[in-house]
């Protein structure tokens, strides 16, 4: 499954298609049992997510609430 808002497919393509990556690389670790190396792609996961939720913020034009 692949998760790929509107919003950034139209402006945050290349965060949208690191993402799409992200899941993939997560998926072979999975189906190859390397924990560690999931680990760490998952670690890179949020860091691309972060990005996603600073892209949305701009995009929207208002400011991000905690």
């Amino acid at each position: 499954m692949v998760i790929r808002p509107k919003l950034l497919a139209a402006n945050g393509a290349e965060v949208a298609g690191n993402y799409d990556l992200s899941l993939q690389i997560m998926e072979s670790k999975v189906g190859g049992k390397d924990f560690l190396g999931l680990r760490q792609e998952a670690n890179n996961s949020l860091e691309i997510v972060d990005k996603m939720e600073l892209a949305f913020v701009e995009v929207a034009g208002g400011e991000e609430n905690d």
